[in-house]
This record gives structure tokens, sequence and C-alpha cells, in this order.
């Protein structure tokens, strides 16, 4: 993320900063996505739909849950409370994420232009120049996230060297009659995975890619609360949804 207010966690410069709990993850109101590692594929197939996107950046692959139909829609987010029972680690762990510094280390940052930060209220994130038990637990989960991510790293390689990932398209019908298509998502090709070898299902099975594979196929199921969602809730409903996978 290549952002001017993502900077190092510093005891010197964040000395005075406090952090805030919002529960209803209001900086999500306008994000169509999160990011998902793979570990969390399980609880997160019960909620929403799980796909592969490309990082402007980078133009590697990474997992995340859809949460709404159009740029900047987020179904999932109510005035009184989060609409999911899941609630991802990078949602949880925000306004801190994991970054690389300029010398190309991973190391835990702050985005300093979060509401939930200010000097007057809230937790302090350094007491004497010392992390404080606030920061300490964030800074621990920090950590096993990074983890989680090396191996969401390694899924998607895995994934791309079998070749069991395809384009995928979503076409929406509105009822107002207008059309509309969803491009540049990604998804397990299911007759890949079909005709895999059994030295290569024995070592997905091995890695424990199997199950993840299988909840984030499952997942897909989710598109009807989406639909749901989006009557209820959105000033443009739409009738229908379909699922178009590319040639």
């Amino acid at each position: 993320m290549v952002n001017s207010h993502i900077q190092a966690l510093n005891p010197s410069t964040h000395k005075d900063l406090k952090l805030n709990v919002d529960p209803l993850f209001t900086y999500t109101k306008s994000i169509q996505f999160t990011p998902l590692h793979v570990n969390e594929f399980a609880p997160a197939s019960t909620c929403y739909p799980i796909y592969f996107i490309k990082d402007r950046a980078t133009g590697k692959l990474f997992s995340v849950a859809l949460f709404g139909l159009e740029e900047k829609e987020n179904l999932f987010f109510g005035d009184t409370q989060w609409r999911a029972s899941y609630v991802s680690e990078s949602m949880q762990c925000w306004p801190f994420t994991m970054a690389k510094t300029s010398d190309n280390h991973w190391s835990p940052h702050i985005d300093t232009s979060s509401p939930l930060l200010s000097n007057d209220q809230g937790q302090l994130l350094y007491k004497s120049g010392r992390p404080s038990e606030t920061l300490n637990t964030t800074l621990q989960r920090l950590q096993q996230s990074y983890q989680q991510k090396l191996q969401s790293m390694a899924f998607v390689e895995w994934l791309l060297e079998l070749k069991l990932l395809k384009p995928v398209r979503l076409g929406m019908k509105y009822l107002s009659g207008e059309k509309s298509i969803i491009n540049g998502m990604y998804s397990i090709d299911a007759s890949a995975l079909q005709q895999l070898p059994p030295d290569a299902l024995s070592l997905g099975h091995k890695h424990g890619y199997l199950a993840p594979i299988y909840a984030l196929l499952a997942s897909h199921y989710n598109l009807y609360d989406l639909i749901r969602l989006k009557k209820t809730f959105s000033k443009r409903p739409i009738s229908s949804l379909q699922l178009i996978e590319s040639e």
C-alpha cells in the first residue's frame, strides 16, 4: 500500500497518539473488498464471496472477501452494526499494518490519517517510551498476520504453478433494466482441480491447501446474500446476478 500517511511505528514520532475502537468499522464504508489470508477462508466463507484480484502496484494476485458489487460499495457496513459474523484480520488490525521499509524489510506501520487515532481520546500507544499493553497486543497480532501473509503467498504460487486459477466475471441486471459486468476477479478452476494428478493432490493435502480451496468454492453461494443486501440497502437494487466464467 503506497500512502504518505502510512508510517513506520516509532515511539518518538507517535508517542502522543491514542487509539480508539470502532465496532462498526466505519473506515470500510466505501471499500468494496478486504484482503484475506488463506487461514481465514473457512470462517470468511460463511459470510462473504471469496475471490482473487491483482495488486495494482505489483500485478500479483491476492485473496479478498467481496463486500459489494460496485466500486466503493460495502453492503456489510451498517449504521448500527456490521452485517456479518466474521471480521477479517486486516480489519481488526487497522490502522496498523505490516509494510516494507526503505531498506526492503517488513515492519509494523500505522495509518496516521485514520480517525481511530487522536491525541485526545483513547488508549496511548506508548507509555514512557515503551509500547503500551494495547500496542503490544496489536503488534503480536500483526506478527501472526505477517506469517499468515507469507503462507497465503505460497498458496497462490502453488495455485498458479498448477494452473488452478481462472478469470471470472459477474454479470448484473438492475431493476431499472440496466446491465453491468464486474471484471478483474479470479477463482479456482474446478475442472482443472478435478484433473490434478494424485501426487499434486497429495502435496496440496500435505500443505493444507485443499480445505481452503473447497471453502472458497463454497463461498460463492454468498453471492445470493449480496443480491439480498443490495435489494435491501442499496439505491440501485439488482434483479439478478450471473457468474460468468471466462474462456
